[in-house]
């Protein structure tokens, strides 16, 4: 059985994952994490491999939305047939789920090209014309 420390490592793995900024490398890290709840099995609380599950499906929806919306609909079959204890990580892979929806299929988005800039403020901002 994995420890509460052990497992609380792997979900702060997975947090922190969902924050990177390149989007291909936070989704091969989360599904490195889904893998490895996977691989433990019933070691690991099924809340916790459930939760893995639907981050990384986010982040898969986030770089390629019909991959996404894949893995959401596995997903959520999985957990409406396991029924959890209190629901939270259905509601919380629901919630995701539903902005997976929103967004618009791969062909359609522009293929990112290079780190995102911000645009920096022109020097004639702020000045009376």
């Amino acid at each position: 059985r994995v420890s509460g420390a052990q497992a609380a490592l792997l979900h702060a793995h997975a947090q922190l994952a969902t924050q990177l900024p390149d989007l291909v490398q936070a989704q091969q890290r989360l599904d490195v994490a889904a893998g490895v709840a996977r691989q433990l099995g019933s070691a690991v609380p099924p809340a916790l491999a459930w939760t893995l599950q639907a981050y990384a499906a986010d982040a898969a929806c986030r770089h390629d939305p019909a991959d996404g919306r894949k893995r959401f609909d596995g997903l959520l079959a999985e957990l409406h047939a396991a029924r959890p204890e209190g629901a939270k990580v259905l509601r919380e892979a629901q919630k995701l789920s539903d902005g997976c929806r929103f967004l618009a299929p791969a062909a359609a988005r522009p293929k990112p090209t290079g780190p995102v800039r911000r645009a920096q403020p022109s020097r004639d901002s702020g000045k009376g014309t």
